[in-house]
């Protein structure tokens, strides 16, 4: 995974890994009573979180940051790993 997210030059260390793989677990969890998502964790992962992280230059400037996310965290909680200081 961290390759493919430093591929973004986004570099993370193995806490937000561990913490983007966690989120990963519980949302496909609750997925399997509730629509969260129709993609399996390896293209959610690609096509979702990893594209979620792209807004990592735009983020950066503010402190205050609204998620209109679809309702399965995404942008609002990975970038929040990498943002811990900020409110999300």
């Amino acid at each position: 995974m961290i390759n493919e997210i430093n591929n973004l030059e986004i570099k993370i260390n193995e806490e937000i890994e561990k913490k983007i793989q966690q989120y990963l677990d519980k949302l496909f969890e609750w997925n399997e009573t509730t629509n969260l998502t129709s993609l399996g964790k390896e293209e959610f992962l690609k096509k979702h979180v990893i594209f979620s992280l792209n807004y990592y230059e735009f983020v950066k400037e503010f402190e205050n940051i609204f998620d209109f996310g679809s309702g399965n965290g995404v942008p609002g909680i990975p970038l929040s790993f990498l943002f811990p200081e900020k409110k999300f």
